[in-house]
Order: structure tokens, then sequence, then C-alpha cells
């Protein structure tokens, strides 16, 4: 429930933590979520929200307007309803994200993009590029695809490019992240250590 997440927020704030990340899975699926968003930011709490911009409407602007996140970021999967198709099995799902983002900008809520290259979308990257310019927002890319850790089913290894298949990228994009391939040169084994190239992972709640 929201007071039990709450309680644990406190007991996390009582041993030092200061920023929250909410996240999933898809956070705005849950019916309590602008109880437990505003609660974190009324205990003083720096939240950031992560999701996949799916589910935003005017109510959830207006939350953001009045309760700012520290951070905001949206994950882009490509730049065609036939991505979203093949990757999320939304066949409108490019559409919904993009009526999601033009609200965001109309009630100037400051987010920025996030774009992880698959082998299903490494050709969307200069579609995705372009969306972050016209809106005049920030854009992080990575070809980062993590197996999973709690025994969900991912198909993370077919998915993930070869180095080979790495775009280089000639565009300015969101210094938050690195080259994605620079980053896959340069990153452990995440078989020996499985959150090393996440940053939330290392600095953060969730």
């Amino acid at each position: 429930s929201a007071d039990e997440w709450l309680d644990l927020a406190r007991q996390a704030m009582e041993m030092g933590t200061y920023h929250i990340t909410l996240t999933g899975g898809e956070a705005l699926t849950r019916p309590d979520f602008e109880d437990i968003y505003t609660g974190l930011i009324e205990m003083g709490i720096l939240t950031s929200v992560l999701s996949n911009a799916s589910l935003i409407t005017e109510e959830t602007v207006r939350l953001f307007q009045t309760y700012q996140p520290r951070k905001l970021r949206f994950t882009l999967y490509g730049g065609s309803n036939a991505t979203y198709e093949r990757l999320c099995g939304a066949p409108n799902g490019f559409d919904r994200v993009m009526r999601s983002l033009h609200l965001l900008k109309e009630g100037r809520v400051p987010f920025s993009l996030s774009f992880t290259a698959t082998k299903e979308n490494v050709n969307d990257l200069d579609a995705v590029l372009d969306i972050a310019k016209v809106l005049g927002v920030g854009v992080g890319v990575t070809a980062n695809i993590h197996s999973p850790v709690r025994g969900a089913t991912s198909e993370a290894e077919e998915l993930r490019l070869d180095n080979a298949e790495i775009p280089s990228i000639g565009r300015p994009i969101d210094n938050d992240r690195p080259d994605p391939r620079s980053a896959a040169a340069s990153a452990p084994d995440q078989r020996t250590d499985l959150f090393a190239r996440c940053k939330e992972y290392r600095t953060s709640f969730f």
C-alpha cells in the first residue's frame, strides 16, 4: 500500500537516504502513485521518476507542475508505431507516448529522454535524436541491456547488440550517459558486477 511504501521511505531516510527514484515496470500503473509521490516530496526527499510516458494525462501534468520531481526521464523505445509494436506489443504506442510528451511540453514540465539501442530498434536512433531536438530536451543513449536478476523472463541476450553493431553517435547527446560504443567497451562483465553500469543503483534508493 502507499502507507507501507512511505513507511519504508521514512526508514531509508533515517538511515541517510535523500534521493528516491520511482520506476518499475511502470510506476504510473499504480492507482496510488500520486499518494506515494506527493508523500515522498512532502517528507523532503528528492524524488525522481523514470517512466515510459505511456500513461501521462493532464492530471499527471498538473501533479508534476505542483510537485516538481528532481528528475523526470522518459524512455523512448523507438521512433515509430511499428517499432513500439515490435518491441512492446503496443500498435499505437509511439503515438500515445508522443501525445504525452507534448502535454508535458505544453505544461512547461522539464524532462529528458533515454533510448536503449537493441537489435530491434537500432535503426530508430536518428529518429529519436530528432524527436529530442524538436522537443528541446536532452536524450541519453545506451546499448547496455541487463539480464533480469529477480527471476523475470527476458530476451536481453537476444536483443543485446554486439560491439560491432553499436552505432557511433555524431550528434550531441545528454552527457548524463556516455557514448554507447565506449561504454560497452569499458563496462565490467555484468555476470560479475550486475549493477556496476547503472548509476541509479549505485547512488539511489528504488
